[in-house]
């Protein structure tokens, strides 16, 4: 979609497995659930959401701070005013032999 255009954009699992909560977080889900939450919701890069081994189900729920937050050793952990934002518009299902 972006005609490989740089930077590269890595999606944060770590907002699916914390806010998308029809999967089982950690535990596995199905990709159309996560495409339902994107298109539905937003999620960030990894740069905003690194991931961290957890999700809504064990101990690492959706919050703002999970979607995205910027740490500095002189300050406490803090949501950044502005972050880029990615959805989808349209997702499909297709079957093949």
């Amino acid at each position: 979609m972006r005609k490989a255009a740089w930077p590269d954009v890595n999606l944060s699992p770590q907002v699916l497995i914390s806010c998308e909560t029809v999967d089982d977080g950690c535990h596995g889900g199905e990709p159309v659930n996560a495409y339902e939450y994107m298109k539905n919701e937003y999620i960030t890069d990894e740069t905003c959401s690194i991931y961290q081994a957890r999700g809504w189900d064990n101990g690492q729920k959706c919050s703002s701070m999970i979607k995205c937050k910027n740490c500095d050793p002189h300050q406490p952990c803090y949501v950044p005013d502005e972050y880029p934002i990615y959805q989808v518009d349209q997702f499909g299902y297709f079957y093949g032999e």
